[in-house]
């Protein structure tokens, strides 16, 4: 399940970002690129932290995929 997907048909990939709370604090995010006849991950992002600090430009992010 994508939670706020979005598709970008220039690109063709489809994103997905959610947040783990409602102030934004945890989060994850990531990319699907069409390849192949088929969506393919292409990154994975998450803040797994509940730091109280939203914003990206604030947290500590882990780039899950590609490592």
């Amino acid at each position: 399940m994508l939670i706020n997907a979005t598709y970008d048909p220039a690109r063709h990939t489809i994103a997905s970002h959610g947040f783990w709370r409602g102030i934004g604090d945890a989060w994850d995010s990531g990319e699907w690129t069409f390849a192949d006849s088929d969506f393919v991950l292409s990154k994975y992002e998450v803040d797994p932290t509940f730091d109280g600090a939203p914003g990206p430009d604030k947290q500590k992010s882990y780039v899950v995929y590609p490592q």
